[in-house]
């Protein structure tokens, strides 16, 4: 589903599988750059500080740098059109990213 200027406002944290939708969320409100990050850094910041509570991920968030977002280092694999194993290796990947990531909030 498209994440929409209302469903942006209305979140205390959006996390997203690609760096590009970083980019799109904030084109679509900027003031969201605060709440929104992808999965995969989420899940290593977590890791790093030790971060428990939404709190302290939102408080680890806030002196990133935008420009991080211009890469695809912090991009889940996208498996479509791929053979079977890319989407094992994905859908194993994500569930330990929402482990971690869940985990702690």
């Amino acid at each position: 589903s498209v994440i929409d200027a209302e469903k942006i406002s209305a979140s205390s944290l959006i996390l997203t599988m690609e760096a590009r939708h970083v980019q799109n969320i904030v084109i679509e409100d900027d003031l969201a750059f605060e709440r929104v990050i992808p999965l995969k850094e989420a899940a290593e910041l977590i890791e790093q500080r030790r971060i428990n509570g939404l709190d302290g991920l939102l408080a680890a968030m806030v002196d990133r740098d935008p420009m991080r977002y211009l890469d695809r280092r912090w991009d889940v694999e996208d498996p479509y059109k791929r053979a079977r194993r890319h989407y094992r290796r994905s859908a194993a990947e994500i569930q330990d990213l929402v482990n971690k990531v869940i985990g702690s909030l």
